[in-house]
C-alpha cells in the first residue's frame, strides 16, 4: 500500500486549501472532531469553520470561549502560526485512510503543545485506525507515556548512508525506563549506549510505531509509529 507522505504544514498555512472544497457535511464533521481533539491543548477553542471571502477563497475561523456569553470569533489572520498549524495537521490525518508519514510536525509549536501531539493524533485517527509514521527531532514528543520502546526506531547517519536501529537494542533501556527515565531520556541523550555497549552519538532520526492508547505513529529523527 502506498504511503501518503506529507511534510508538516509550514508555519501559518493552517488547514489545507482542500478544506474549503470538501463537501459541507464531511467538512463540518471533520472540524467537530478536530475541535474535540484540540481540547487537550487549546481548551478555549469551541468551534471551527470555513468561511468564503470576497474572492471566494476558504478561510478558517475559530470561536474562543471567554467572558462574553457567545465567545469571540477570530479570523485566521489573527490566529498564531501554532494555532493554525494544529488544525492543519489534524485535517491531514483525517484526509485519507492509507498509511501517513508526517515529517517534523513539531515545527512552529510550543514545547507544551508538542507534548500533546501524540494524544491529538490518536484522538482523530481512533475510528479509522489509520497508520501514522512521524519523523521528528523533538524530545518533547517522546515524553508521551503512551509510546512504547518497541515503537521507536533510530535513524543514524553514517559515511555509507543511514543505519536503522531499534530502540529496544539500546543497552539498559528497560532498566532506565523502570528507574523513572522518560523514553526521550533513553533514546535521545547526546550519547546513547547501543546493544554492543559502545557509545554512539545520536544525530539522526528516531522513528517509531505508536500503538497502545494512541494508535500508530512515527518520531524522532527518531521515528515512532
Amino acid at each position: 500500500m502506498p504511503v501518503d507522505r506529507r511534510i508538516a504544514l509550514t508555519a501559518g498555512s493552517g488547514c489545507p486549501s482542500s478544506g474549503g472544497a470538501t463537501p459541507k457535511r464531511t467538512r463540518e464533521a471533520r472540524l467537530r472532531r478536530i475541535v474535540d481533539a484540540l481540547k487537550v491543548a487549546v481548551p478555549q477553542l469551541s468551534k471551527l469553520h470555513f468561511e468564503r471571502d470576497e474572492r471566494g477563497s476558504a478561510r478558517l475561523k475559530g470561536r474562543y470561549e471567554h467572558w462574553r456569553p457567545q465567545g469571540a470569533w477570530q479570523d485566521q489572520d489573527r490566529l498564531s502560526d501554532g494555532t493554525l498549524r494544529l488544525p492543519g495537521l489534524l485535517w491531514v490525518v483525517l484526509d485519507g485512510t492509507g498509511p501517513l508519514l508526517l515529517e517534523e510536525p513539531e515545527l512552529s509549536l510550543q514545547p507544551d503543545v508538542v507534548r500533546h501531539l501524540p494524544q491529538l493524533f490518536a484522538r482523530v485517527q481512533r475510528r479509522s485506525g489509520r497508520q501514522m509514521l512521524i519523523s521528528t527531532h523533538s524530545a518533547d514528543i517522546l515524553r508521551d507515556e503512551g509510546i512504547g520502546l518497541d515503537e521507536v526506531v533510530l535513524l543514524r547517519p553514517d559515511p555509507e548512508g543511514t543505519t536503522v536501529e531499534l530502540a529496544t537494542e539500546i543497552a539498559q533501556a528497560q532498566t532506565l525506563l523502570a528507574g523513572g527515565s522518560s523514553l526521550a531520556d533513553v533514546v535521545l541523550p547526546p550519547y546513547a549506549t547501543c546493544r554492543s555497549g559502545a557509545a554512539r552519538p545520536v544525530r539522526g532520526s528516531v522513528t517509531g510505531a505508536h500503538r497502545g492508547a494512541h494508535g500508530r505513529i512515527d518520531r524522532c529523527r527518531g521515528v515512532y509509529g
